[in-house]
């Protein structure tokens, strides 16, 4: 099941299909929470009454997924969600509350969101890699611009790889240019590269010009230049295409077969 749910990620658009709602009462914690994302990044609404039950399922990571998901198609406060009775740690609550006041738009809130994400990045222990994380997520669920956006370059030099993977989604969202040089380097990240590509995806087209220099740059590590061709396969327009038959011709005969299995 999770591995039929990892084909959403394939896809330049976020995945659906009405099955994933009965998913939601699957017995593994992993695929619900897994559920409850692909359903938020659909924005489908109908399923609302369902995951708001998930506020008190017995895994936390569950109930995390399901306040982020209501924050995000409800604008509701996440504060008035939570019940006393439910218990979720507190960078979740932090990220809810930070989506929550960045998407009203109020300035007035901005100083506000602006504190709690600090503290959110500041944090140390060993909750300090989750929070980045969550930060890093919910960076992507604000709409652009916003000057919030800024943290994604700290986060894309982190270290740990839950925290990169995130920033490089969240990145993909905002579609802001200043960010593609060092998107396009993580394709050489061990671990980062299906997160950089599905980002380089979603910019699509804007994306294409910067990956076309970078391809041909032979002044770039060619362990870099050798997934940029994949990266292109998965943005499937004509500049794409054009892209890659312009790039045909190539010293190094393993960068040429990369820019042939792109093209197939």
């Amino acid at each position: 099941v999770l591995y039929g749910l990892s084909l959403f990620a394939i896809s330049r658009e976020p995945g659906w299909h009405p099955i994933l709602r009965g998913l939601l009462h699957h017995s593994s914690p992993l695929i619900r929470r897994r559920v409850v994302r692909l359903l938020g990044d659909a924005n489908d609404r109908e399923a609302l009454p369902q995951v708001e039950k998930l506020l008190e399922d017995e895994s936390v990571e569950v109930r995390t997924e399901a306040l982020h998901y209501l924050v995000v198609q409800t604008g509701r406060d996440p504060i008035a969600l939570l019940s006393a009775e439910t218990s979720l740690p507190d960078y979740a609550v932090q990220a809810a509350v930070v989506c929550y006041l960045a998407r009203t738009g109020k300035p007035e809130n901005f100083g506000t969101a602006e504190l709690i994400l600090e503290a959110m990045l500041s944090r140390t222990g060993p909750p300090a890699a989750r929070s980045r994380a969550e930060a890093a997520r919910v960076l992507g669920e604000i709409p652009p611009p916003s000057p919030l956006h800024a943290e994604l370059f700290k986060l894309l030099h982190d270290s740990e790889t839950e925290v990169l993977e995130q920033a490089l989604l969240s990145v993909g969202k905002t579609q802001a240019r200043e960010f593609l040089p060092l998107v396009i380097l993580k394709l050489g990240t061990p671990g980062a590269a299906p997160a950089a590509r599905t980002a380089l995806a979603q910019f699509g087209d804007r994306a294409v010009g910067t990956l076309h220099d970078y391809l041909n740059d032979p002044a770039l590590p060619l362990p870099i230049r050798k997934r940029i061709p994949q990266a292109l396969a998965y943005i499937p327009t004509d500049q794409a295409v054009a892209t890659l038959l312009d790039s045909l011709i190539q010293s190094d005969p393993e960068l040429r077969f990369e820019v042939l299995k792109a093209l197939n």
